[in-house]
């Protein structure tokens, strides 16, 4: 009886998992898979897509930061960065006043940025050593934290 409810409590587990996924393929015209998308969805609403792109026997690895907060959505991408971030602040009014602080993992700011409401901004990162960083996002007063790798 133990052993059933084992089993029970595991495939529940796996249903929610594979639920909780999206996986899809893009394909050229000669049938070759070109792209694989894999969407996550966790618990904070956040989405984490991890994109392959199949270039020359290589595999390119972007992935987006989606979160939704409140009416907005915050998109970051690529992370890691290959030396420039795109941050997408979307859902707020024109006269919002939005700033992305890049510090490093002591606190130190590095750069300062201000980001026009939606639309897309760019981060150069490419002078950067290789490491974690954070990325402070202001929104109003609304303060957002994302940790980001160059």
């Amino acid at each position: 009886m133990n052993r059933k409810i084992q089993l029970a409590i595991f495939f529940i587990m796996v249903s929610f998992y594979v639920s909780a996924q999206k996986i899809t393929f893009s394909y050229d015209n000669a049938g070759n898979r070109i792209e694989r998308k894999v969407i996550l969805k966790n618990a904070t609403n956040a989405f984490i897509a991890s994109t392959d792109k199949m270039t020359g026997g290589g595999i390119d690895l972007e992935e987006i930061l989606s979160e939704n907060v409140g009416n907005k959505k915050i998109t970051i991408y690529p992370n890691p960065t290959r030396g420039k971030l795109i941050l997408e602040v979307m859902g707020v009014s024109y006269d919002s006043n939005i700033k992305a602080n890049l510090l490093d993992m002591k606190g130190t700011l590095l750069t300062e940025v201000k980001v026009l409401p939606n639309s897309r901004t760019t981060i150069y990162m490419q002078n950067l050593s290789a490491g974690n960083y954070l990325l402070l996002l202001c929104i109003n007063n609304e303060r957002l934290t994302y940790k980001i790798r160059p």
